[in-house]
């Protein structure tokens, strides 16, 4: 499999009323001087996103990355589905 990256900076978590989520991104970050966007920092391996989900149900991931040295792909979006049982998460889809 080629090496693949994501951009730190096209990483975005919005809620249904499609209003940014603030999140830390737990996982090891690098700079990088990019083909296309120059020095940029990236993510290069497997990471989590630590936010506060205050009882949203649906929440939207959004984020960018290219292979190395080759072509970006398109932005590309995920819908985080958060079912609760007494305000506790029970559950977690991701589509």
């Amino acid at each position: 499999m080629p090496a693949t990256y994501i951009y730190l900076d096209k990483i975005f978590l919005k809620d249904s009323k499609d209003l940014n989520i603030n999140f830390k991104l737990l996982g090891k970050k690098k700079e990088k001087e990019d083909v296309f966007f120059g020095l940029i920092e990236i993510v290069d391996s497997d990471f989590k996103i630590k936010f506060s989900s205050e009882n949203k149900e649906k929440i939207s991931l959004n984020y960018q990355g290219c292979y190395e040295n080759k072509v970006c792909y398109p932005s590309k979006m995920k819908n985080i589905i958060i079912k609760y049982d007494k305000k506790r998460i029970s559950s977690v889809k991701i589509d």
